[in-house]
């Protein structure tokens, strides 16, 4: 159980207060036991990997529909339907998801206007250029809300914004 989280005044770190668990987390039970059976690794794995992918998914919707400045930690657990401290295993703060969001976009259309063709007359230079625009389109639809956060973030003079500014 969660007992109190908020931000460090001193370090603005965030930090979480959770009742105390008894037992053993995974280095003390790898010095207790030695190297785990390769199984025991892939459920571990698998499970970690669930936890990223539902904190992922979250936090695309709650950006898309807030929007970055709006979207709070709180509403990713929420949607997520897991708790701050998986949220706090995987991420520092709402701006780290955000950056995996931000780089992942920002590769994504450096790719893709690198690929950009070159247009003869004719029909197949507009099947070229409707072919780059549908698959713009779709990288869109899947970044919209970063693009339009960096948008936000180049009028405020951040990270985000540099990066979005870069392209």
């Amino acid at each position: 159980q969660v007992l109190d989280t908020g931000t460090d005044p001193q370090t603005h770190l965030p930090y979480m207060a959770m009742e105390f668990l008894r037992g053993e987390d995974l280095s003390q039970l790898i010095e207790r036991v030695g190297p785990l059976p390769p199984e025991v690794v892939m459920k571990i794995a698998a499970q970690a990997c669930l936890g990223l992918q539902k904190a992922h998914e979250a936090g695309a919707k709650v950006f898309a529909q807030r929007g970055y400045h709006a979207a709070r930690v709180d509403d990713v657990v929420k949607m997520a339907k897991t708790s701050h401290g998986t949220f706090y295993l995987y991420f520092a703060s709402k701006e780290d998801l955000f950056l995996f969001f931000d780089h992942a976009a920002a590769t994504e259309m450096a790719a893709l206007a690198g690929e950009f063709p070159v247009i003869e007359p004719g029909a197949e230079g507009r099947a070229a250029i409707r072919a780059w625009l549908e698959r713009f389109q779709d990288l869109y639809e899947r970044s919209g809300a970063v693009i339009r956060t960096w948008t936000e973030a180049e009028m405020s003079d951040t990270e985000f914004g540099r990066i979005g500014g870069d392209l």
